[in-house]
């Protein structure tokens, strides 16, 4: 009798435990089949409902996971996503042979869940850098440590990190930033960036001691040398203002080497002639006074008079020979710089002609405005050629204009300028490649090849290009962009916006990523008037105070034109500039493209 009740009881208890067993499959397959039909609410309750009978239901973490990364489902959560795809990932490794058997019957498996995983992952590295900012790369640093894409997000914070510390030019704010991470990708253009802005505040002060901490601190620096021209500069114009030869030995002795040494020399012994000028004078007016005297005083003043005759025609003889041995030199640095004069003639001469080539490249503004009617170019060099320059090119409907600044300026801008401006010709009227993005990766792909043909020996080098490029297409009225660091400005009937460009130049660092260019389609609110810049107009220094203009200015000044002409406007930002730099160094080329749709 007790085994009769013993065996009833087990076939119960095995028979239940089948049935959970069934209901718990049934329902995981009602789950997936309700999130295939779009049904996120009845999937949601469904898998919500197994783990309460099993909390390790890798098959329910998984679907959860599904469920809040369908950006479909109005309750879309990546962070959620993240944390359930992240116990299935870890619970996946404990399951029995039946269990990865039921899981097969729903299409689960480690690779699939992997994959998962790792889309999560790229959208919340994405979210992360669409944010910006330094603490979100380090929030994202810290809450996801093993996410695929965390040496990205550490090289990005280092490279925002350096751009924050460094755009304020705050020699203490990039300092900090060398400190705080010592063993950095970025650690040696910070202290080359560092030193830069260190030798520009010393030598804004005009201070010798500003001059001499600094190179006392940066001993090393490439501005140290000109640190101590600056030095001796000052230090010979305050010799000067105060005139006495002391001064000029005492600046003699510290600067042998100073540029200025030879005309403190002439000073300085031009100032011991006339002190002893005037010392013989005084000398013979006492002469003078004691010849009223008694004669014996008068002989003695005689022969003093004599005496210092004497000394005054030996004088005056070594100061013709130094005349006449210093008008001999004169004629040799005539000769030489005549010589000098030549050569800068010639060079200037092949810069001009340089130039004549860069500007028929360029399209002219007549031609541009034939398919875009309200356009303004504001285009001026840093030097005679230039290493901003524009672009426009029609291909049927669409019309293409883009603001391209290369590395550098001047010459080797000018080179690079002309590279990419045959390049942008050839992908757009020649391989009919439309989208803005991938103009910007072919683009990209042809410079690097051009300028890096040996990744392995030219993989340090940063030369390239950052560009706006806008698409406008009649046919189809649109308007997309696509930008290599370089942004999109806009102003339509709710104010000015911004779409950022990407993250690398073109043939720069961005050769060492996979990443690709984004085209981003434009829809603005009303009539609208875009705007391509180069960073040189928001970079120059001046204003009462000497700083930079910034981009938060020339945004406030893009707002404050809308107004006007496209005539007007371009006007308008060309007074604005020569204002705010007045008797300051232009320091990098400038180049702005208004146009309005």
């Amino acid at each position: 009798m007790t085994r009769k009740i013993f065996l009833i009881v087990s076939l119960q208890f095995i028979f239940s435990c089948m049935h959970a067993q069934l209901f718990s499959n049934l329902d995981l397959q009602k789950g997936f089949r309700a999130f295939d039909n779009n049904n996120y609410d009845k999937a949601l309750q469904l898998f919500t409902g197994l783990l309460k009978s099993d909390s390790s239901g890798v098959g329910a973490y998984y679907g959860l996971a599904e469920v809040y990364f369908s950006k479909d489902y109005s309750g879309y959560n990546v962070e959620k996503a993240y944390r359930h795809i992240l116990i299935a990932q870890n619970n996946f490794g404990e399951l029995t042979k039946k269990q990865l058997q039921t899981l097969s019957r729903v299409n689960i498996d480690k690779e699939k869940i992997d994959l998962l995983r790792k889309q999560i992952d790229d959208e919340l590295f994405s979210m992360t850098v669409a944010k910006n900012t330094a603490e979100g790369f380090n929030e994202f640093i810290h809450e996801y440590p093993n996410n695929a894409n965390i040496e990205k997000a550490r090289e990005l914070k280092d490279q925002l990190s350096l751009y924050n510390a460094s755009s304020g030019n705050s020699e203490d704010a990039i300092n900090n930033f060398i400190k705080s991470n010592p063993n950095g990708k970025e650690v040696q253009k910070a202290i080359r960036i560092r030193n830069i802005v260190a030798f520009q505040n010393a030598k804004a002060t005009n201070d010798p001691k500003a001059l001499k901490d600094f190179i006392q601190k940066y001993p090393d620096a490439e501005e140290a040398a000109d640190a101590r021209s600056a030095l001796a500069t000052i230090e010979f114009a305050n010799a000067k203002k105060e005139n006495t030869i002391a001064a000029y030995d005492s600046f003699l002795v510290k600067y042998p080497d100073a540029e200025e040494f030879n005309e403190a020399t002439t000073q300085r012994n031009q100032l011991a002639y006339i002190q002893l000028l005037e010392q013989n004078q005084a000398k013979d007016k006492v002469e003078k006074q004691e010849m009223r005297g008694d004669i014996e005083t008068q002989k003695t003043s005689i022969n003093l008079f004599i005496a210092g005759s004497v000394i005054l025609l030996l004088l005056a003889g070594l100061l013709f020979r130094s005349y006449k041995i210093k008008k001999r030199s004169n004629i040799a640095i005539t000769f030489q710089k005549e010589i000098i004069e030549q050569k800068n003639k010639e060079i200037v001469d092949s810069i001009n002609y340089a130039k004549r080539i860069q500007d028929s490249l360029l399209p002219s503004l007549g031609e541009i405005k034939k398919s875009i009617p309200d356009i303004f170019v504001y285009y001026r060099p840093r030097n005679i050629v230039s290493g901003d320059f524009y672009w426009f090119a029609q291909q049927n409907s669409r019309v293409y204009i883009a603001a391209v600044d290369c590395t550098g300026h001047g010459v080797p801008g000018a080179m690079l300028s002309m590279i990419g401006f045959n390049f942008l010709n050839q992908l757009v009227s020649e391989l009919n490649i439309t989208d803005p993005g991938q103009i910007l990766d072919h683009l990209h792909s042809k410079i690097s090849h051009t300028l890096n043909n040996d990744q392995e020996v030219h993989k340090d080098i940063r030369d390239g290009m950052d560009l706006a490029l806008l698409c406008i297409d009649h046919a189809a009225k649109t308007i997309s962009f696509a930008g290599a660091v370089r942004p999109l400005y806009f102003v339509d009937d709710e104010g000015i916006k911004t779409i950022k460009g990407g993250f690398y130049s073109i043939g720069g660092i961005k050769s060492l990523t996979d990443e690709f260019f984004t085209t981003y389609t434009v829809t603005p609110k009303g009539k609208a008037t875009f705007y391509l810049v180069s960073d040189g107009y928001a970079d120059q220094f001046g204003g009462p105070k000497g700083k930079k203009f910034k981009t938060k200015k020339f945004q406030e000044l893009l707002l404050s034109l809308q107004s006007k002409s496209m005539e007007d406007q371009q006007k308008q930002i060309e007074s604005t500039f020569l204002r705010w730099m007045g008797n300051n160094e232009q320091v990098d080329d400038v180049c702005v493209v208004g146009v309005r749709v």
